[in-house]
């Protein structure tokens, strides 16, 4: 098979309730052979869906050579992972700022301490700054009296190359005696033609590589009660081993180094 027809059989995985799938596959399965789009229209697709069932038949006559039985089998195939992802992973929005009465959301700093408390093995924290939220540090002290590892990415202040007019190591230290702390050094960064450079601007959190948490929150008192800020809560899936994979790749290359 080509890789148009494997994206052709994954638009019509994502895009058509189980029930329609199945009998698809079971009408696929039935078949002699390509048939065009005629063996499909008994079934009346619609909108986006009836666009995937066509670019399927058109990426199935381009590959005669599969038979009907072939492709049914690899749709299976690819609706049973489809299921298996979905029903294993979860995405939130979580809110911070006014309310309504049509969407309920979460809150920033309840979602942040849910993620904490369930850690297991590991939290790793990445905010431009981190300071005055007594309750996610009392959340992280927990943590680390039952073995979870804590990680937490920061902007440097101005005297150690970093952006802030005050620098946030010493005060995480002392209200996190045992915490990992790491800096991006100065020289590691992108630097523009009138000499201004990146900084950590990145805000997320991942624990156990299982649950992330992708925000424009800081880990600031402001952050989480009085800013509007949005983020995504996913728990399971491809998204928060990713994000923990990248955050050690840069302690390993020694883009990002504890201090």
């Amino acid at each position: 098979m080509n890789s148009g027809l494997y994206q052709a059989i994954s638009c019509v995985v994502r895009e058509l309730e189980p029930g329609r799938l199945r009998r698809l596959i079971g009408v696929i399965r039935g078949l002699e052979g390509v048939e065009g789009e005629g063996s499909f229209l008994s079934l009346g697709f619609q909108g986006k869906a009836a666009d995937c069932v066509n670019d399927l038949v058109h990426e199935w006559e381009s590959n005669t050579e599969l038979d009907p039985a072939s492709l049914a089998l690899a749709m299976e195939a690819a609706a049973h992972i489809h299921e298996e992802d979905s029903e294993n992973h979860s995405i939130e929005i979580v809110w911070t700022g006014p309310r309504t009465e049509f969407i309920p959301v979460r809150r920033t700093e309840q979602v942040l301490l849910e993620l904490i408390r369930a850690a297991k093995k590991s939290v790793f924290l990445v905010s431009f700054v981190a300071h005055g939220v007594p309750t996610l540090e009392e959340a992280l002290r927990d943590a680390m009296a039952r073995n979870v590892v804590v990680s937490i990415l920061v902007e440097r202040g101005k005297e150690h190359g970093g952006m802030l007019s005050f620098d946030p190591v010493n005060p995480l230290r002392e209200s996190l005696p045992g915490v990992s702390i790491y800096s991006w050094p100065p020289e590691n960064r992108e630097v523009d033609d009138t000499g201004r450079y990146g900084s950590v601007h990145a805000k997320c959190a991942v624990a156990d590589a299982r649950i992330a948490f992708v925000t424009s929150a800081n880990l600031t008192g402001a952050a989480m009660e009085k800013n509007m800020e949005l983020g995504l809560l996913v728990t399971g899936g491809r998204i928060p081993p990713s994000i923990q994979r990248h955050l050690e790749a840069l302690i390993v290359t020694k883009q990002i180094v504890a201090i």
